[in-house]
């Protein structure tokens, strides 16, 4: 199964992708919390998409429809991403 993720667009982003690319989950995570507390607008939603991904991987699938929840609250309407 193909998995997307957001990558780059601040430093977090970044060094996350770089920890899956390492198979590093947890690591990965960490950052996206990170993002997802410091950042605001799409680079929230971002991370809030990204740690859904992460709780799907780990078999949480509660707490990866509440993170998708979170993320679509930030899609702002119009946008590309709201359809």
């Amino acid at each position: 199964m193909t998995r997307f993720y957001y990558d780059g667009g601040n430093i977090e982003m970044r060094d996350a992708g770089v920890c899956l690319r390492e198979n590093d989950w947890d690591g990965a995570y960490n950052l996206w919390n990170t993002a997802y507390e410091k950042r605001k607008g799409q680079q929230k939603m971002k991370a809030a998409f990204n740690i859904a991904l992460y709780y799907e991987i780990k078999d949480n699938m509660k707490q990866a429809r509440d993170w998708l929840g979170k993320a679509r609250k930030l899609v702002k309407s119009g946008s590309r991403m709201n359809s």
